[in-house]
Formats: C-alpha cells, sequence, structure tokens
C-alpha cells in the first residue's frame, strides 16, 4: 500500500506515505505514515476553496475488487475559526505573513543563493547570508503597502547550532525616514527552540521594515531564514 496526498490537484508540494507490503483480513484498517516528499513545504492556497486530495494504489498496481474508488477528495474551505478537517475537528487559523514573497533589498549578500529573497520565501532551509566580515549588515522589506504590524518572527535553519546576533528592527511610511521599533540587543537562536526570535513591540502603521545585523558570534555575517511580520 502507498498513499499519496495532492493540494488543487498539484503533487508539488506534497507529501506520502511510502509503500509497504501488508496483509489484510477483510474489513480490517491500517494506519499508514507520511514519511515521504518535502517535509516543511509551504504551500498558498489560491482563492476559493482549497481541495484535498488522497490516493491509495493510484496507479492500480495492487488487485483489487473494486479499482475506481482509490481516492478521496475533501473540500477544505478557510473559514474564521480555521480549516475543519473532519467533523467537528478544526486546525485554527494561522496569523497571515505579511512579509511572504514581498519585496525585499539588503546591504550585499554572499553569493546570489544567499540572497535577501531567501527571508521571504517561506522555506526555513533556505536563508539570507550578508557578506563576510561586513557590519553592520540590512534587510529592508517593503509591505507593499502602509499596515498595522506589532510582531516580527525572525527564523534560523531548525538544525543550525546556537548563535546569538545582535539586532535592531526600524520601520516607517518612508522608507528614507525610519524610526527605532526595537533597539539593538543579543538574540539567541536555539535549536531546542527551534531557532526562532519573536520581537514584540506596540503596534505600528507602517509599509518599510529594516532589520540591521552587527554581530554574530558563530559566523562573521547577518544570517536570517524567515523575517515573518504580523499584525499582532
Amino acid at each position: 500500500l502507498g498513499v499519496a496526498f495532492m493540494l488543487d490537484g498539484e503533487f508539488e508540494p506534497a507529501f506520502w506515505a511510502e509503500p509497504a507490503s501488508v496483509s489484510l483480513p477483510a474489513g480490517a484498517t491500517i494506519t499508514l505514515q507520511a514519511n515521504g516528499g518535502r517535509q516543511g513545504a509551504h504551500w498558498l492556497a489560491t482563492e476559493g476553496t482549497p481541495v484535498v486530495q488522497a490516493w491509495v494504489d493510484k496507479t492500480n498496481e495492487i488487485p483489487e475488487i473494486n479499482e475506481s474508488n482509490n481516492m478521496f477528495s475533501k473540500n477544505m474551505p478557510p473559514i474564521d475559526e480555521g480549516i475543519e478537517i473532519a467533523p467537528g475537528v478544526r486546525v485554527p487559523k494561522a496569523a497571515a505573513n505579511l512579509s511572504l514573497n514581498q519585496p525585499i533589498t539588503s546591504s550585499g549578500a554572499t553569493a546570489p543563493a544567499y540572497g535577501e529573497q531567501m527571508a521571504v520565501d517561506g522555506f526555513i532551509n533556505t536563508y539570507w547570508e550578508s557578506m563576510n566580515r561586513v557590519f553592520p549588515a540590512t534587510l529592508t522589506l517593503d509591505l507593499g503597502a502602509v499596515k498595522q504590524v506589532g510582531k516580527v518572527v525572525l527564523k534560523l535553519p531548525p538544525s543550525w547550532e546556537p548563535r546569538v546576533q545582535t539586532i535592531s528592527l526600524s520601520g516607517g511610511t518612508d522608507q528614507q525616514e525610519l524610526t527605532a521599533l526595537v533597539e539593538a540587543a543579543d538574540y539567541t537562536f536555539e535549536p531546542k527552540l527551534e531557532n526562532t526570535v519573536t520581537l514584540t513591540f506596540t503596534g505600528q502603521e507602517v509599509r518599510y521594515l529594516q532589520l540591521v545585523f552587527t554581530a554574530n558570534t558563530t559566523w562573521p555575517a547577518g544570517q536570517l531564514a524567515e523575517f515573518e511580520v504580523f499584525s499582532e
């Protein structure tokens, strides 16, 4: 047996249970764990109602009495209380990350593969790295319009060793007139805390946000996998 899951008919990003051989009596059930595919991948829903499909023996390699019932389809309409994944069971609606795929610039990067866009691409294992031994290093984000912002979440790849980075945050409606939102401080990125740091401040109406990195205890550059921005 093997199970594959699709989102809106697309296999990418997708995940699946690797094929396994089992002997089942009539009426028996089996639980398969999703252990294949892109772990931690993000998927951006289009407008409307997303559809999740689960396939068992999609290519009909296993002889069955009924070969036409191998697919289960579930509509998952977004609702304020979350997404219903089973009768009466809902996954809480996630807060919107205002920075995802928004325009971003930097003071520089070690290579195109570590460019600033990596910090807003939604993938935790891609990252921006500033030019080595050149501090301060900056990341400047354009939200596209003035928005209410009250929290910034900074992430590094979860598998990285601990490090301390000195970071400050400023913002404003005019890129040329940014004001301090969070003064420079040392932030510890710990694997046991998923290498995540949260900056909170009094809610502000801003369009531009700028991070300034002035030190890193593990590598001589500013490093960031995700620069996430939330309204609160």
